[in-house]
């Protein structure tokens, strides 16, 4: 019984360390098809409440003043000189004290921006690529493009690529596609007869 435990943890391990170590595979490929996803994040502006003893921003709105009183610590340093066997030696005292204010609150509103929510579009097919109506101030803009194959060991692959690559992608060709054991795509190339 110990003996089979063995052999199976080695075959395991065995597996598994070609699968990490990026054991792969060359499958030739006809492209079955396309798909692309985009998405658009809407920002909305808020107005937001804010006071500042400054004044208001530019560009901001209801804005009022309010008279305070403010007592706010102040650290003082005086500089003494002493000597000590004859050498002098200079050291720093603090002292604080209270300071009593007066001082104009100003309080406003500001525009912010808040995420609001996310617009998306997706196909199957190169012609009717385009992003998403946004209505709103446009945010963040994610883009993915997968292509599908076949290969002649009639399992189906998928292989993310970039814009520009997936666009120009001659789908009448024969691809070899570079696949690790677990049928992830690592690299696309055309297939030179």
């Amino acid at each position: 019984m110990r003996d089979v435990t063995l052999v199976v943890l080695c075959a395991l391990a065995v597996l598994v360390a070609a699968g990490v170590a990026g054991a792969h595979r060359t499958v030739p490929a006809a492209v079955d098809g396309f798909t692309w996803h985009r998405s658009v994040d809407i920002h909305e502006e808020r107005w937001v409440r804010r006071s500042s003893y400054w004044g208001p921003p530019a560009g901001s709105r209801n804005h009022t003043r309010e008279t305070v009183h403010v007592t706010r610590p102040v650290q003082d340093v005086q500089w003494r000189t002493e000597y000590v066997f004859g050498k002098a030696q200079t050291r720093a005292v603090y002292s604080t004290r209270w300071v009593h204010e007066t001082r104009t609150l100003h309080t406003y509103e500001i525009p912010k921006r808040h995420y609001s929510h996310t617009v998306e579009a997706s196909g199957r097919s190169r012609a009717d690529v385009a992003w998403p109506a946004a209505h709103g101030v446009a945010g963040a803009r994610r883009a993915s493009y997968r292509v599908r194959f076949t290969g002649t060991d009639d399992r189906r692959y998928t292989a993310r690529m970039g814009e520009r690559r997936w666009l120009r992608l001659d789908e009448r060709r024969v691809h070899l596609l570079r696949v690790t054991w677990y049928g992830v795509v690592l690299h696309v190339r055309p297939h030179e007869p």
